[in-house]
């Protein structure tokens, strides 16, 4: 881009001594390839130069020096932005032109705008993604800064929402790590070391997580109890089941021996998801993390310190993936029916009929005509022959407490017919690992969420308890209840969180790390 603009500069032939807004206004009015965001900015600041000005420097390698702090704080990489570069240009040129002013600025203010709104189209890294880019608001804030004060832009502009400010100190600290070279490779040991045994291994183990908080009060070779509750938090975040002892295949192996740099580069990763969100999340709202099959709720209206509510969530299978977007809870709807659609039909329950013609029977489905919307006899239905092709019915489930959508169901506005729910399957709330869902969010305390969103109305939980399917109950129809006030869901995948003082790693079995650090490499960021 740098090199397109010094080509367009190249043709005014602009003295070095005659550097003024006007020619900048001159430069932003004749060519077409200067990045928009430059423009924007200049003309905030009607065409003022920022960087330099009538053949001397107005930024200092200080200055700079500044600025490459606050990049790499918000986890941005310097070289990205060929901070060093700028510095010893500043250094070695004691005159300037319009091509010095120029060159520093398309690096150094694309890095603020970055800070704000991500610097990839988040729609652009796999289907999954359904955030859109946001849009640089605030040029009006460039309209009063010089060089000395444009460092302080990046906190002033950066998101402000919880997530974005526990990744800036999750980040902070895992670098401080890096640097002081503590967080080494140990070696594993051969054989299982079991609950109550001594092992040098255990008090290295220790020594290295207290690093990322775990906070160990015994910092020695035997494996307590404290040091057993960790491995289990530990698998709990990775998603494995639990295991009996530490052995050398054990999965934690695969936080204990991870490299640092990897955890830092994840942990930027992070923090550029989070710029596909608002920078202010609304005062109530609700986040369901894919990667650690958790759900929240945060209302600063009640808490201003802690989620009102935290509960483990079932999102999509691999081969299902959850979306990941914003969308909003508007209703409630107790005792719901469940149309299988046609994807789930032919894949998971058509396969069932043709061995099993009763399924439908058995587990409360009817069939409905797609022509006349009347109910039809199962037993008239050749399963062996059904195709994509000559289907016209749809099988829909009747209320039940063993309903695959459970006793609630809460609706969302996309169009990808994904909305929370509580489930039939509710056992598999104990497992560590649970993406088997076809898209849709599982709730494992849907009750209490509907409970909370009704507050304040007629709804109070013993009226939801009292109306919802009791098992063996048959029930009618549903009841639909409108909200006066919706909930915004944001669906993500975070692979780190920050716990108190623990830093916690989930895994990435979405893969959406690894297609998002290939975007940003595909798009030249991440040299260093």
């Amino acid at each position: 881009m740098f090199v397109r603009i010094l080509v367009a500069i190249t043709a005014f032939s602009f003295l070095a001594s005659a550097q003024t807004a006007d020619e900048l206004k001159t430069y932003f009015s004749t060519t077409a390839l200067a990045p928009a965001y430059l423009k924007n900015i200049y003309n905030a600041r009607g065409f003022e130069p920022i960087f330099a000005k009538e053949g001397r420097w107005l930024v200092t390698p200080a200055d700079l020096e500044s600025a490459g702090k606050m990049i790499k704080s918000h986890g941005l990489s310097t070289a990205d932005y060929q901070i060093q570069t700028i510095i010893d240009h500043v250094k070695m040129n004691g005159g300037t032109d319009i091509k010095s002013e120029l060159y520093v600025a398309e690096n150094v203010l694309k890095s603020i705008v970055h800070v704000v709104t991500g610097r990839v189209d988040p729609s652009k890294i796999n289907e999954d993604v359904k955030y859109v880019a946001k849009d640089f608001t605030q040029w009006y804030l460039f309209g009063i800064v010089n060089a000395a004060t444009l460092p302080n832009l990046y906190n002033q502009l950066a998101p402000r929402n919880k997530f974005y400010k526990s990744f800036r100190n999750v980040l902070a600290r895992l670098t401080q790590i890096e640097d002081s070279k503590a967080w080494v490779r140990l070696d594993v040991p051969a054989t299982t070391i079991q609950l109550g045994q001594s092992h040098p291994a255990i008090a290295q183990i220790k020594t290295k997580l207290n690093l990322i908080g775990y906070g160990f009060t015994n910092v020695t070779e035997l494996y307590d109890a404290e040091f057993d509750a960790a491995l289990k938090a530990i698998q709990t975040d990775l998603s494995v089941p639990f295991e009996k002892g530490l052995g050398k295949n054990s999965k934690t192996w695969r936080l204990i021996n991870s490299e640092i740099r990897s955890r830092v580069r994840e942990t930027e990763l992070q923090m550029e998801k989070v710029r596909w969100l608002p920078d202010d999340l609304e005062a109530r709202h609700a986040i369901a993390n894919l990667a650690n099959q958790m759900f929240y709720v945060q209302d600063l209206d009640i808490n201003q310190n802690d989620y009102v509510m935290k509960f483990r969530a079932i999102g999509g299978q691999i081969a299902r993936k959850t979306p990941l977007m914003k969308d909003r809870v508007q209703s409630v709807i107790l005792n719901p029916t469940w149309t299988a659609t046609m994807n789930i039909f032919f894949k998971d329950k058509l396969p069932i009929l043709k061995k099993n013609p009763n399924y439908l029977a058995q587990n409360g489905y009817k069939v409905i005509s797609l022509k006349t919307d009347q109910e039809i006899d199962p037993a008239t239905i050749d399963w062996a022959n059904v195709t994509r092709a000559n289907i016209d019915f749809q099988i829909v489930q009747q209320p039940s407490y063993n309903n695959a959508l459970g006793v609630v169901k809460f609706p969302m506005t996309n169009k990808y017919s994904i909305y929370l729910h509580d489930t039939g399957d509710r056992h598999l709330f104990k497992n560590n690992y649970r993406l088997v869902s076809s898209g849709c969010i599982r709730l494992e305390r849907p009750l209490d969420l509907a409970e909370y969103l009704l507050k304040g109305t007629s709804w109070t939980r013993e009226k939801i308890d009292q109306i919802v399917a009791k098992p063996g109950q048959k029930i009618e129809k549903d009841t639909g209840i409108r909200l006066s006030k919706a909930l915004t869901v944001y669906l993500v995948s975070l692979t780190i969180s920050e716990s108190g003082n623990k830093i916690q790693f989930f895994d990435d079995y979405y893969g959406l790390n690894s297609d998002l650090y290939k975007k940003l490499t595909s798009a030249g960021m991440l040299k260093n």
